[in-house]
């Protein structure tokens, strides 16, 4: 089965909404955790993306109202300054402090962008005098060389605080915070905040990311942050670091499923969805930007496949292990990570929200995600996996280009179509629809093998379609989110 991108939205919702808590608890959660700022922010960010990536008015309005309440309650919890946690010390940093308040910092920027609340705007520009102006000068000594202890799933402090900072086993999430710091850069444009993120980017340059074995996770979110610093002032020199990043996270932290390590070559560790999602949107990012088909071919791998191996059918997400050689074994390692992967999960699904169609120029399209859209008098519905087909009807003159994956073959058309680097061209005439069916062949890479961008995986339950490969049956890598958890923890897939 092809799950279709509304009803990922409507599973996330869902699950959102049905936390084992009202919204009050969503902060109680919060203080419990050693994360201050990082329940909620990421809650309320999650909120924010639903409410901008949902199509229904009516789920839009159940989104934006929770997201209203969970706000109103915000000045009961944080401190004098406006963040979460401790006011800031500048002789010791808890780096999950930093960290945390990232998420719960963008989570008011994008409430902001909604609303137009002024006393958002002015709690923003009070944790930049109070927060983001004081830290900056301090990452100069963030330990960039000592090894660390590696945690758990979620992240714990060390007890002994090194040059100033309370690290954590989620190492170099500290960087997190440029995430933060370029959003409201974005917002504000405070030249202030531009000395800030140039020398903070400075400082995580000169870190060995991968033989320090940082977290992967809190890598490709500071390569974000450095995607969208170089958006902000067209400075090529953070589109090459950014590029860098993601190339060493290619090599060095990516798995054959197209996930990730949760740390730099620990392959002993498991998967983390934060990480996958954060990946297809700089993935996503960096080929707008660039216009380079590895990236757009990257962006085709990781949301195919992500959202299949990590989306519960609750509508959260959860772990799974690491897919590193052949001999690998893709199973659950964690039903669901509630307490971050599955509020993360919102931002992806906006971002594959607006992949589904984007405006290039007047009358002429992209679509990334292939997935259905009707808005706008454009009605698509892309799908090379089940119905095998590609369906456009527009109320007016189009040029559309859309994303085909490797191996995409016209199997019947009246038209031939332009193809190149993965992307085919139609021309759309006002009230005409165009009906393409397509099929996909298979291919072999690193000794796995996929149809299209689809891993192909063996299993004792398989689902159509079944192919045979060297007389061995093969198909689709599960779409997790169909089965229960009692099922999917006994399930084990073969490369």
């Amino acid at each position: 089965m092809n799950i279709r991108l509304n009803e990922r939205m409507l599973l996330n919702k869902n699950r959102l909404l049905n936390y084992d808590n009202t919204y009050k608890d969503v902060y109680k959660k919060d203080m419990s955790m050693s994360w201050p700022g990082d329940f909620i922010g990421r809650y309320s960010l999650a909120l924010s993306s639903l409410y901008s990536a949902l199509d229904k008015v009516s789920d839009k309005e159940e989104v934006l109202n929770e997201l209203k309440k969970v706000v109103s309650e915000r000045r009961k919890y944080v401190n004098k300054h406006f963040f979460m946690g401790p006011l800031f010390n500048d002789s010791l940093i808890n780096e999950q402090q930093l960290s945390g308040n990232s998420w719960y910092i963008r989570s008011l920027v994008s409430y902001y962008r909604i609303t137009g609340d002024s006393e958002i705007l002015d709690e923003i520009k009070c944790i930049i005098e109070e927060l983001l102006l004081k830290v900056w000068p301090h990452y100069s000594h963030y330990p960039l060389k000592d090894k660390r202890e590696i945690g758990d799933v979620s992240g714990h402090t060390s007890l002994t605080p090194i040059d100033g900072f309370i690290l954590s086993s989620d190492i170099g999430c500290a960087f997190i915070l440029l995430d933060a710091y370029t959003d409201v850069y974005e917002l504000t444009k405070d030249s202030r905040l531009k000395e800030a993120i140039e020398y903070i980017i400075d400082i995580f340059m000169k870190i060995d990311y991968v033989s320090l074995m940082c977290q992967t996770h809190a890598t490709i979110t500071c390569a974000r942050s450095i995607t969208r610093f170089y958006k902000l002032t067209n400075d090529t020199k953070y589109l090459d670091y950014a590029r860098k990043i993601f190339s060493d996270y290619e090599n060095y932290g990516m798995t054959l499923d197209y996930e990730n390590i949760n740390w730099f070559n620990k392959i002993d560790s498991w998967t983390e969805p934060c990480c996958v999602i954060d990946s297809f949107i700089l993935a996503h990012d960096l080929y707008l930007i660039t216009k380079d088909n590895k990236y757009l071919k990257l962006f085709g791998r990781i949301s195919t496949n992500g959202p299949r191996i990590f989306e519960r059918d609750n509508g959260g997400a959860g772990c799974a292990s690491i897919l590193y050689t052949k001999d690998s074994i893709l199973k659950c390692h964690m039903y669901e990570a509630w307490f971050c992967c599955s509020m993360r999960f919102g931002e992806g699904l906006k971002c594959l929200s607006l992949s589904r169609l984007i405006e290039l120029s007047k009358d002429k399209y992209l679509a990334l995600y292939p997935d259905k859209y009707d808005k706008d008098g454009i009605s698509l519905d892309i799908d090379y996996y089940c119905n095998k087909s590609i369906k456009v009807k527009s109320n007016k003159d189009i040029d559309l280009l859309i994303y085909i994956p490797d191996g995409f073959i016209v199997k019947s058309s009246n038209t031939e179509y332009e193809i190149k680097d993965n992307l085919i061209n139609i021309k759309v005439s006002k009230d005409n629809e165009v009906l393409i069916e397509c099929e996909l062949s298979i291919n072999k890479e690193k000794d796995i093998y996929f149809m299209g961008d689809m891993l192909l995986t063996r299993k004792d339950i398989h689902t159509d379609p079944i192919v045979l490969i060297d007389g061995m049956k093969y198909s689709y890598v599960l779409s997790s989110c169909e089965y229960k958890k009692e099922e999917l923890e006994k399930i084990s897939q073969f490369l």
